[in-house]
């Protein structure tokens, strides 16, 4: 089967890059551009979405227990203390278990909701979600590493791995050296311009043996090679598994023909007839919901759940959920405040999400962003934090988030 893989941009998800890749023969092109033209690609095709690293927390799980829904319900509960978030606003996904140790990707469900209910409006509901680094060719103990731009990507196991930026590297691994036991061999593969990577001088004595591949056209066809249609880890889950939603919603109409089948058999046409009419009021019902909805958005491209979409933009348009006062209004108004007296510094992008506003700003140099940043948060009331800071030349980038203490 031919799937199209798409791989998110890590600073900038409207931007991706895709390729056509039939497992077991080599990958296509890779094409590079618009994250909706990536989607009108796809042509039928099952779309697979690499999404970044960076996005998910990696880490692994020991809980002696078999039943998955009982799994499912402790996982939560034993990462608790390693979150930063309320577990009620998180996503876990499990790995395959190694004895009683499990892998698990952990995810906010507001990215997860962008990745399927966003995307299906625009006509692609894909079929794998999987973080970049877990398609990195591997094998058993050992160790795979790809450095993307300034991205260094490591993948350690079947689940487990970092994503970090390419300078921080020798440090990350000698700290993950510190838990972890070194690998036998470590496969390498630079798909970007600069030096190549050297093992930490701190550990120059044990230096496992480094292998260099060619990147061969791209980071995504390397990690085309290392995706596994079968038993590989994907973020779509419990809630987000399309074929457990798909089953359930099968599993009442599968009863309702066999009873429909008996009643037909004892002559009772009336339990049809009633049936029928159940069925029609409830198409009624459906199409009058996804008539309010297209009135209410009239930009929707496609309805997948009326009732859920409908909540979503909701909470987008009241701020995330939070008072009216913590929405987007207010915080676009107190941080215009300082932005009107910044010299030098451009605004090129706003975003609000979940009570948060994020300025994508850039100028000469990353000091005077950091200097924005710190007048920001010195506004009575708000906390501001420097994102995604880059300096290019005579030109510094970065994106600032701004939220109500």
């Amino acid at each position: 089967m031919k799937y199209q893989l798409i791989k998110l941009d890590a600073t900038d998800t409207g931007q991706a890059q895709w390729l056509d890749y039939t497992p077991g023969e080599e990958p296509g092109t890779v094409s590079r551009g618009e994250l909706g033209e990536a989607l009108r690609q796809c042509a039928g095709k099952p779309a697979v979405l690499l999404v970044p690293g960076e996005q998910v927390l990696i880490t692994q799980v020991e809980l002696p227990i078999r039943q998955m829904a009982k799994l499912r319900k402790a996982v939560p509960f034993a990462l608790e203390e390693q979150l930063a978030s309320d577990v009620d606003e998180l996503h876990f996904a499990l790995g395959p278990a190694q004895g009683d140790v499990r892998g698990v990707v952990v995810v906010d469900n507001s990215l997860m909701n962008e990745w399927t209910v966003e995307l299906a409006e625009l006509g692609v509901m894909p079929r794998v979600i999987v973080p970049d680094v877990l398609t990195l060719p591997w094998h058993e103990d050992e160790w795979s590493i790809l450095i993307d731009g300034n991205r260094a990507l490591v993948r350690t196991g079947p689940v487990r791995g970092f994503v970090c930026e390419r300078d921080n590297l020798p440090l990350m691994i000698e700290g993950w050296l510190e838990h972890e036991p070194p690998p036998t061999i470590v496969r390498y593969w630079n798909c970007s311009d600069g030096p190549d990577f050297q093992w930490p001088e701190k550990d120059q004595q044990a230096a496992p043996p480094i292998k260099a591949y060619s990147c061969g056209g791209g980071a995504l066809r390397v990690l085309a090679l290392g995706w596994e249609p079968r038993g590989g880890l994907n973020l779509l889950q419990d809630r987000y598994n399309q074929q457990a939603d798909v089953l359930k919603l099968l599993k009442p109409w599968r009863w309702a023909a066999a009873l429909a089948a008996i009643w037909l058999v004892l002559s009772l046409g009336q339990t049809w007839l009633h049936r029928q009419q159940l069925e029609k009021q409830a198409n009624a019902l459906q199409k009058r919901a996804e008539q309010i909805y297209r009135r209410t958005f009239p930009g929707a491209r496609r309805i997948v759940n009326p009732r859920v979409q409908m909540e979503q933009k909701l909470r987008a348009l009241k701020g995330g959920g939070q008072s009216e006062q913590g929405g987007l209004l207010e915080l676009l108004a107190r941080s215009s405040q300082v932005l009107n007296q910044q010299r030098g510094i451009k605004l090129e992008k706003i975003g609000f999400k979940n009570g948060e506003l994020s300025l994508d700003v850039t100028a000469p140099t990353l000091s005077q962003l950091d200097g924005l940043k710190q007048k920001l948060a010195s506004i009575d009331g708000l906390a501001a934090e420097l994102k995604s800071a880059d300096s290019a030349g005579n030109q510094a980038s970065a994106q600032i988030r701004v939220r109500k203490l």
